[in-house]
């Protein structure tokens, strides 16, 4: 699948020689404004600093160019608004927003928005669209709707081979990897031949990631219940053991609960449950995945304190997990199953991180427990996770946390 990022954008690349020469003030925030493609500056010659602005501690939601302080920004949420140094009052979308660390601890957020601060240009007929489907639920056949529209011969003739490929398809236990590949050759395919054409080359890139989550979105759904079932079966042993240590799991507590181990907000742990409530059940990949980072979610605001550790999520993801009965009945089948249906490359990052986590904890349930000795009195002692796989994990949340 393809991967967009702002690495290569004009604007950054002739920042990042004039980053070396900025003294940042401590006490200011920095925003690097990035056009998109349709919109990027027409003078080769153009000012980099010109794009520049930063906001102080007093006043966090007012922007100052670098250059003139005087030119200001209003910002809200998603939203920047023209207040001072421009001749007519406008309002642009910042589409996506990445945290960038240059030498000299210079930090600063790259900001792509919808347009140029200081010209306006139209926008793409098909940009409106894809961002409507993608923040309309997910809904799979809008999708796959939007594929069959563009009506490009390329690209019929793959939708046409894809929907015939699982039409026909006898997915079972023996072959179930195998779909899963194909499945992620055709995803990648699409991909190929959808951003070869003209009308989605100068989308920004937000919003080709977006299109990235639609193609996945179409595709995978074709044949989404025959694949999860071919690996609900695959995984019958695991599921039943996560499904034994499910009634037992010890390895938080919720607040006002009798435990020796870290408390978990309990408004919060119970919201991020009820995400797991049918999940099982949806109609499409892309549904499960939107209602397992709300859960994700929820369970790192549901850990005590300010700061979050790292080595807090996991057991709490997996007390979490066990908190709904029929979920943990195919926990390990579930995940294993997103995961290898999930591309390595070109969706969300933060949502690659979310489910490796939650299949790692999945795991840990599926791992079958020693009978103790002697009877003891109190609760059943959890599984404990494998050394080398929670300092694996432990490590990748770290990363985790600088993106929630």
């Amino acid at each position: 699948m393809q991967n967009w990022s702002l690495d290569s954008h004009p604007i950054l690349n002739k920042f990042r020689h004039l980053a070396d020469h900025i003294k940042p003030d401590p006490n200011c925030y920095y925003h690097l404004f990035l056009t998109p493609p349709y919109a990027h500056p027409i003078d080769k010659n153009f000012d980099p600093a010109m794009y520049l602005y930063f906001s102080k501690e007093s006043e966090e939601n007012i922007l100052h160019q670098y250059k003139n302080p005087n030119v200001t920004f209003e910002i809200h949420g998603d939203q920047i608004k023209s207040q001072n140094g421009f001749n007519c009052e406008f309002t642009l979308h910042i589409l996506m927003s990445n945290l960038c660390t240059g030498i000299n601890s210079f930090s600063y957020t790259l900001d792509e928005l919808d347009d140029d601060i200081y010209r306006h240009v139209p926008k793409p007929a098909n940009m409106k669209k894809i961002q409507e489907i993608f923040k309309s639920g997910k809904d799979a056949k809008l999708s796959r709707a939007f594929l069959n529209d563009i009506n490009d011969p390329e690209l019929n003739e793959a939708l046409s081979q894809i929907e015939h490929c699982f039409f026909t398809a006898e997915i079972n236990e023996t072959n179930r990897k195998d779909f899963a590949d194909i499945l992620k050759n055709y995803i990648s395919t699409v991909s190929s031949i959808v951003f070869d054409l003209p009308q989605f080359k100068q989308l920004p890139v937000a919003t080709k990631r977006e299109l990235n989550y639609l193609i996945f979105n179409a595709i995978t759904e074709q044949c989404h219940y025959q694949l999860l079932l071919s690996y609900n079966s695959s995984f019958t042993k695991e599921n039943l053991i996560a499904q034994e240590n499910t009634r037992n799991y010890t390895g938080t507590s919720l607040s006002n609960s009798p435990s020796n181990s870290p408390s978990l907000k309990k408004e919060e742990m119970e919201s991020a449950v009820r995400h797991l409530h049918g999940i099982l059940h949806l109609p499409s990949p892309s549904e499960m995945i939107d209602c397992i980072v709300k859960f994700f979610d929820r369970v790192v605001a549901a850990l005590p304190g300010v700061e979050v550790a790292a080595d807090d999520i996991l057991p709490a993801i997996c007390f979490a997990m066990t908190r709904d009965v029929g979920f943990g009945s195919h926990v390990v089948s579930f995940f294993n199953y997103l995961s290898d249906i999930w591309p390595s490359c070109g969706l969300d990052d933060r949502v690659t991180y979310i489910l490796v986590t939650c299949s790692i904890a999945a795991s840990h349930l599926s791992i079958k427990q020693k009978k103790p000795k002697q009877p003891q009195p109190s609760q059943v002692t959890a599984p404990e996770p494998m050394n080398k796989q929670t300092e694996e994990t432990i490590g990748l949340l770290e990363d985790l946390l600088s993106l929630v």
